[in-house]
């Protein structure tokens, strides 16, 4: 009889995996494709770092900051590229992943295994969404194709490069370049859309992910007028986002507010969390100046800005997205046709407002727009492909070939890329000399600015690379008014009263600084105790409060 259980167990077992083995290979596809990608851009062997030269400089933020939390002492929270104010930038994402390599994970394990999943988490929300919508798995698994493979018209520019011909697939595949870069390589098609965002914002994924979740769980619902559960977690949800990403939690207060407004009979549900994420914002607004909040037209529209200078800049960036969006929410269930409104308000928002210090952050209101527009264009293509007549599917066959193709060519140079290696502790003696000789809290006036030692190292330094701080809020204009004020200090004392009073414990100065800085090179090698150099790097470290000794004896003994 056990053995007939048995025979039975394994039988329905077989049906199982059979109905769903195109869901279970779904998933292990997603899988691997998330730990690739994350793998293949960055990596820790034998004492170094091995870091995707795509993702060098938006690294450069990255890393400082998770060797902050793991073997600095960065609490409460500072930037470390500009300590002595509290942190503006979302910094969770990478406080989880300092507190893993804090208790022993390797830093590349730390990183590439909370951004593997939240990948793997953002791909199978948008996949459960779009099921729970439309109840179709084709259109879930397709939300998911057009995800990952942009759907701009980059690929335009590719051939004007490598014009078709018999070797296209092989250009495609030995790609190395992105096609389009905009704004940073000056053409139209803006570098925001291919995976490439993904790679250099570890976060974003988990944002995005916890961001669908959050409308998974509230619309359309069947909950109570009130159900404190789902008040818990639409309020958990929106503090962490806060604390993740704060343009995505922007769009989960956009998004609760129109669910407020159009199910108001489950008021608290929605109302609780918002007004939990109003005073968040409101805190945060207290704390830190919104100056940087301003009309700006057109986003990164290129000048002159008017109608058909937008309308193309759109088009190329969005490709049949700006027709098909529009149109596939004409033939939806009315009650889906409420997620078009908030689409329109990020589209608008993005286009007529700056929200930070730099424009191009706008892209991530940008960047949701396409996963859920991809949704309803998934739906639209399904339904067309469902009409059977060969003109219908021929017709979805194009559709389909323009918005991945952009996308297929952008993973190649992802793939191709080159590796940057550099040493970490112990392997490089300035990082391990830092490490073994100061103190987590102390503050290092830089005469260099990416990949600091001292950053590696977990210390915060007095002035790290400026475009970093000045897009995340920061006053970097005065910052460096005071950087080159002590590093061009006419006199010991003048020096050390500077280095007291913004609490600066070590001095780095190179033998090749930064050029801008013109260092008084006579008074820091004559006046300041060096206590470290190294001369295959050129770096050289002296100590502030050795040096500053006899300055403060001879006031106390004025004093006296």
């Amino acid at each position: 009889m056990r053995q007939f259980n048995n025979l039975l167990n394994v039988k329905r077992s077989f049906k199982i995996i059979k109905k769903n083995a195109l869901e279970i290979l779904f998933v292990i596809s997603s899988l691997v494709f998330s730990f690739w990608l994350m793998f293949s851009t960055f990596s820790y062997q034998n004492g170094s770092f091995r870091i995707s030269s795509k993702v060098w400089s938006d690294f450069a933020s990255a890393l400082p900051l998770i060797r902050s939390f793991s073997q600095g002492a960065n609490f409460p929270p500072e930037y470390p590229l500009f300590p002595g104010e509290p942190i503006r930038y979302h910094f969770l994402f990478y406080l989880m992943v300092g507190g893993l390599e804090k208790i022993g994970f390797p830093i590349d394990f730390s990183l590439n295994i909370l951004s593997s999943i939240s990948f793997l988490f953002l791909m199978m929300m948008i996949y459960l969404l779009a099921k729970k919508m439309f109840n179709s798995k084709s259109v879930g698994i397709l939300s998911v194709v057009l995800f990952l493979f942009n759907g701009s018209l980059s690929f335009i520019e590719f051939f004007r490069l490598h014009p078709p011909s018999l070797n296209t697939i092989n250009d495609i595949i030995i790609n190395v370049n992105f096609p389009s870069f905009g704004p940073y390589d000056g053409k139209i098609v803006s570098a925001f859309w291919n995976l490439n965002i993904y790679t250099n914002q570890r976060h974003l994924a988990l944002s995005f992910a916890l961001l669908l979740f959050l409308i998974y769980l509230n619309y359309p619902t069947q909950f109570l007028k009130k159900n404190i559960f789902l008040i818990s977690i639409n309020s958990f949800l929106v503090v962490t986002l806060f604390f993740l990403n704060q343009p995505a939690f922007m769009i989960a207060l956009l998004f609760l507010l129109f669910f407020l407004i159009f199910e108001i009979k489950k008021i608290l549900n929605f109302g609780i969390p918002f007004v939990i994420g109003v005073i968040l914002f409101f805190i945060y607004s207290l704390s830190f100046s919104l100056q940087s909040l301003s009309l700006r037209l057109g986003f990164l529209t290129p000048a002159p800005l008017n109608a058909i200078s937008f309308l193309n800049y759109w088009i190329s960036n969005f490709g049949l997205y700006l027709i098909l969006i529009p149109v596939s929410f004409l033939i939806i269930p009315k009650k889906l046709r409420l997620f078009l409104l908030p689409l329109l308000v990020l589209f608008l928002a993005g286009n007529l407002f700056q929200f930070s210090r730099d424009i191009i952050n706008n892209h991530k209101f940008f960047n949701f727009i396409l996963i859920v527009g991809g949704i309803f264009v998934s739906n639209l293509i399904v339904s067309v492909w469902k009409k059977g007549k060969i003109i219908n599917k021929t017709a979805c066959v194009i559709i389909f070939t323009v918005l991945v193709l952009s996308g297929i060519i952008d993973l190649m140079p992802i793939k191709n890329d080159s590796i940057i290696i550099m040493q970490d502790a112990p392997n490089n003696p300035d990082i391990a000399f830092i490490l073994n000789n100061t103190n987590p809290k102390d503050i290092i006036l830089n005469s260099r600015f990416l990949y600091h030692p001292a950053s590696l190292a977990g210390r915060p330094i007095f002035y790290g690379y400026p475009y970093f701080a000045w897009s995340y809020g920061y006053n970097t204009q005065e910052r460096e008014r005071i950087y080159l004020e002590i590093f061009r200090s006419p006199s010991k004392q003048t020096a050390c009263n500077l280095l007291k009073k913004y609490n600066i414990s070590y001095i780095e100065l190179s033998d090749v600084p930064e050029e801008f800085i013109n260092p008084n090179l006579d008074l820091w090698e004559k006046e300041f105790k060096k206590i470290y150099y190294n001369s295959s790097s050129d770096y050289a470290l002296y100590d502030v409060a050795d040096s500053c000794l006899s300055i403060n004896s001879s006031q106390t003994i004025k004093s006296n």
